[in-house]
Formats: structure tokens, C-alpha cells, sequence
């Protein structure tokens, strides 16, 4: 067997190991999840959520879908609150290599972080807007495929 042949095949079945060459992601999101998100602070404001149901369909590195239900739970010096999270559509999904990204609505609630099995978790920032001031949450989230 020729070393021109040998490299040829290496290169190969390396580049079939990172992918088809195009950029396309090996991982695939599609499916069902379960969202949480933990320590939302800002200004005396902390807020958790959980048990919010994510339906992603993939399509290469983007991503969109929906979610449904949980719950959010507020604490200030001011008093507590809980409500449910309610439904929405998940937009501006992208997927590079393990980073991922996404919104839940619009800009105002967007996620960032990694994917690692069938889990991913990062960095949330909330944008709300609360008696004419706007309010800017920041905090961690996770979500688990079901």
C-alpha cells in the first residue's frame, strides 16, 4: 500500500470524523427537553423557573420550536411571587459545534451556553420591563432531553 494512499484514507476518515465539510453540526437537537433557569438576580430580584417543556426541531446549525408550562418564582425584600411561565415559540436557535443559542420569544430572554449529551446549560440574560423600567435578570439555565 502506497503512503499517497495511506494519507489520502487518514485524511478521510478524519474529515468524516469532524463532519461533511460544510459546517454542518454532528448534533442533533430535535426533540423534547425540560428548561430551567436558576439565580435570575438583579437589584434585590432573584427569580428561578422549572419544569418549562421545550420542543426543539433542528434544521443544520439552527434550530426553532416551542415551550410550554413551568413555573417562575420571584423573591425581593419586597415580597415573593409565582406564576406560570406559560407558552411561546423558541426562535434564533444556532448550534456551533457544542455552543448553543436561543431566545424564547424575542431577544429579551436569551439563552447561551454548551451542549454535552443530552444536556445543555449556560448563561441567561431576562429583559423585563416593570412599571416603566426596564429590568435586566441575568442567571444560569439548563435543559435535559427527555
Amino acid at each position: 500500500m502506497s503512503k499517497a494512499f495511506l494519507v489520502a484514507g487518514a485524511f478521510a476518515a478524519l474529515l468524516a470524523a469532524c463532519g461533511d465539510g460544510t459546517g454542518v453540526n454532528a448534533l442533533n437537537l430535535s426533540g423534547n427537553w425540560v428548561y430551567s433557569t436558576s439565580n435570575l438576580a438583579s437589584g434585590g430580584v432573584t427569580c428561578n423557573s422549572s419544569g418549562t417543556a421545550l420542543t426543539i426541531s433542528q434544521q443544520g446549525g439552527t434550530f426553532s420550536g416551542s415551550y410550554n408550562g413551568g413555573t417562575i418564582s420571584c423573591f425581593s425584600s419586597g415580597g415573593s411571587f409565582s406564576g406560570d411561565v406559560g407558552s411561546g415559540t423558541v426562535v434564533n436557535g444556532s448550534l456551533n459545534g457544542t455552543g448553543v443559542s436561543f431566545d424564547l420569544d424575542t431577544g429579551d430572554w436569551h439563552n447561551s451556553g454548551n451542549v454535552s449529551g443530552n444536556s445543555m446549560s449556560g448563561t441567561v440574560t431576562v429583559r423585563l420591563v416593570v412599571n416603566s423600567s426596564t429590568v435586566i435578570l441575568t442567571g444560569s439555565w439548563a435543559a435535559a432531553r427527555q
